[in-house]
């Protein structure tokens, strides 16, 4: 079972080191944090006597969005606090609220409430306290203990040594700040005052947040009544592969040595790229002058280079070599032309300045392309300075490059990202991998930092961003992963690329074609044959991740296939099928509820496309459609593969020559007739598509292999008489250019 956890990793099944019997398994044996199932409810129109005609204030829609939520959970509107409000295309806003009591937040409910520039409300996600005929819950918030006693109990649950007469305290806005913990605790220690439901009880609690030392982030529920700790979150996701400073722009040029994208891994070789900053996304480029001199991070290891002397610090990331954690290095150059050699025949070690310049590349990269899709600063994107433009600042990700941390005991064959709240830094852990001699690095592999970024995304826009809780259940969480996957090969697709072409997660660094996941995420159903059914039989995250990934796939592919591809994503306008798919992926994001379902997470990116026109309704049911999660699927994972009725004859793309061929599989030539027979293909029907396929048409024998491969993975081009589809002989012909 997943464990509760927001610190993510890649999955790898590897050798690792014997973990310390320290704050481990302490961890493991927190209670878990807990959240209400989530609802997500897609209103239907209105009729035209409701629809508001006019555009609203924001002031205005955030009124509509509280009175809806008032009016649908029971709630007084004097205990209901706004955490947050981002923008999710097409002029549409989504507002985040929790309930409160005593006016503290209740930590683990939440709701959030869509509204468009015209004030309509156009759907909302729910994890709230009880409503209706639902027992209430036991108000608990007699206090027996303070603060100091939460920590101590907290301390003594993890191992950590606890001494309170060195502890520096102070308090901002009710929140306590304590420093000088120790070496087991990065940075300063936060406790503030929240309640926080269990099944049975609405508890005043205090909430402790700590980061310790092997990246373990932590947010822990102790309850001043009894003193026990009652909840625990970690916001590390594990990929096992297995105020702003004063900043200005420097005025020069920057060179980096780096696998440029769309280039996956080092197999492909480097480049130098000259200024590729987006001056949109970082308008001070990626290098900033400290006017400040020196900004201390973490004062006991992250210092910060002065002056004009260039290094991999920026607005947007801190990259830096961290096998000796008590003293990280950074490359530095005078001219900050940052090219270093590589020799793969040497350990890492001795090429570390190209590894770390290759990941501050990379990262800056991802908050480039992903700020344009709407991952800006208020909606919680990872900055030092956010420009007065909204969200909370100073949470420039830390990169931790060939990183000797140990989470769960393993400091080789891994990476980990972890996401706290807005307004704190991020960090990301990338380490050696040992299947080879010598070792490879994480650092050289693209896909490796775009999916571990992508957590960073992930967890910020679901649920927004002062909520870090919210990929928190197995199959939200297995969703996680499967985003972080998807992040990686719709930056590393090539123009060449067609839907064809199979891809795979981590072969670079375990030297495996194959990759590290159970299939190859192909179009095909005989090479990834992952359905929605499935999901019911895995209980592990990265394997859910694979069949969201899977599904994502087709979808990305159908639009790409409709509307072609760009080679620049950092041009979001493009109006092709792969810059719009990953607006659609960001803004579904954004609209879904806290913890989604497969289900809830599908209708959000239906809605997103909605708010942009509805441009590729048809690509996205079909794509979800042909794995099972079509208009008919519910929660019991029970393969659907309907799909709208304006969708069921719509024509095959016909974009290339490539795309073109493959549209031969279930998403884009089903007719009515032919979509009803998919979900029901009976053996008459399968004996019919094959025969017709391999003996009725006069094949070539270099044909045969192709067109037999199509028939068997569509056996329902025969519509229930037993006569071919129009459309099926089209495509047939289309891929081998024969005359049935």
């Amino acid at each position: 079972m997943r464990t509760s956890s927001i610190l993510t990793s890649l999955a790898l099944t590897l050798a690792v080191s014997t973990a310390p019997a320290d704050t481990g398994a302490a961890i493991l044996n927190l209670p878990k944090y807990q959240q209400p199932a989530s609802e997500f409810v897609i209103n239907d129109a209105p009729p035209p006597s409701l629809i508001q005609p006019t555009p609203k204030s924001f002031e205005q829609k955030q009124q509509i969005a509280t009175d809806y939520l008032v009016n649908i959970t029971g709630t007084p509107k004097e205990k209901i606090s706004l955490t947050s409000s981002v923008e999710s295309g097409g002029k549409v806003l989504n507002f985040h609220f929790a309930p409160t009591e005593e006016g503290k937040i209740v930590d683990n409910a939440n709701g959030n409430v869509i509204v468009d520039d015209n004030g309509n409300v156009l759907s909302y996600g729910l994890a709230w306290l009880p409503k209706g005929n639902a027992a209430p819950l036991s108000l608990i918030k007699t206090a027996t203990i303070d603060s100091n006693t939460a920590l101590k109990n907290v301390a003594a649950a993890l191992n950590l040594a606890y001494d309170e007469k060195a502890l520096t305290i102070e308090e901002v806005d009710g929140v306590k700040k304590i420093s000088n913990f120790g070496e087991q605790v990065k940075g300063v220690i936060r406790i503030s005052e929240k309640f926080y439901r269990t099944t049975t009880t609405l508890e005043k609690c205090f909430n402790v947040v700590l980061q310790l030392s092997t990246s373990d982030y932590l947010t822990i529920f102790v309850s001043q009544n009894t003193g026990k700790i009652i909840a625990a979150n970690n916001w590390l996701t594990r990929d096992s592969f297995q105020a702003p400073k004063k900043l200005s722009k420097r005025e020069t040029n920057y060179k980096y040595n780096v696998v440029g994208f769309p280039k996956a891994d080092l197999t492909e070789k480097r480049n130098i790229l000259i200024n590729p900053a987006d001056k949109t996304a970082s308008p001070l480029g990626w290098y900033v002058k400290e006017m400040n001199k020196k900004l201390i991070l973490f004062p006991f290891r992250h210092n910060v280079g002065n002056g004009d002397v260039g290094t991999t610090i920026g607005n947007n990331v801190k990259a830096q070599e961290f096998q000796n954690q008590n003293s990280p290095k950074r490359p530095t150059s005078n001219t900050f032309n940052f090219d270093y050699p590589v020799n793969e025949a040497s350990e890492p070690k001795t090429y570390w300045e190209a590894a770390t310049v290759n990941t501050f590349y990379v990262t800056n990269v991802v908050h480039d392309i992903a700020y344009k899709y709407g991952f800006d600063e208020k909606s919680g994107n990872f900055q030092t300075n956010n420009f007065n433009k909204g969200g909370k600042a100073n949470d420039a990700i830390i990169a931790n490059v060939q990183s000797s941390v140990l989470v769960n005991g393993q400091n080789t064959d891994n990476a980990n990202f972890g996401t706290p709240p807005d307004g704190y830094e991020g960090e990301m852990n990338m380490y050696w991998f040992t299947t080879t001699t010598p070792k490879r690095d994480g650092d050289f592999d693209n896909n490796v930092i775009a999916h571990e970024l992508m957590h960073g995304i992930t967890n910020r826009l679901t649920g927004g961003p002062a909520n870090s809780n919210c990929l928190d259940t197995d199959e939200a969480g297995g969703m996680g992963e499967g985003w972080s996957d998807v992040n990686a090969f719709v930056l590393t697709t090539k123009a060449t690329d067609t839907r064809l072409t199979d891809r795979t997660t981590g072969s670079y660094v375990v030297n495996n074609a194959a990759g590290i996941r159970s299939y190859p995420y192909s179009t095909n159903t005989q090479t990834n044959p992952y359905t929605y059914k499935d999901v019911k039989a895995l209980d592990e995250v990265h394997a859910t991740g694979e069949i969201w990934a899977t599904f994502l796939f087709e979808v990305y592919w159908n639009m790409i296939d409709k509307s072609g591809f760009s080679n620049n994503l950092l041009d979001n306008a493009s109006g092709k099928g792969n810059t719009d798919f990953y607006q659609i992926l960001i803004n579904g994001l954004k609209l879904q509820p806290c913890n989604p379902t497969f289900l809830s997470a599908r209708n959000a990116i239906v809605l997103a496309d909605k708010n942009l026109g509805s441009k590729y309704e048809c690509e996205i049911w079909k794509g979800f459609a042909k794995r099972g999660m079509g208009t008919g699927a519910t929660s019991s994972f029970v393969n659907n593969h309907e799909v709208p009725a304006a969708c069921s004859s719509t024509p095959p793309s016909t974009t290339t020559t490539k795309t073109t061929t493959t549209t031969t599989t279930k998403v884009t030539t089903t007719t009515t007739k032919t979509s009803t027979s998919t979900a029901t293909t009976s053996p008459t029907t399968a004996a019919c598509a094959h025969n017709k396929c391999v003996a009725g048409i006069a094949l070539k024998a270099n044909c045969d292999p192709c067109v037999k491969k199509i028939c068997d993975q569509d056996s329902f081009c025969c519509s229930s008489s037993g006569s071919w589809d129009t459309l099926c002989i089209k495509a047939v012909k289309s891929v081998c250019k024969l005359t049935c």
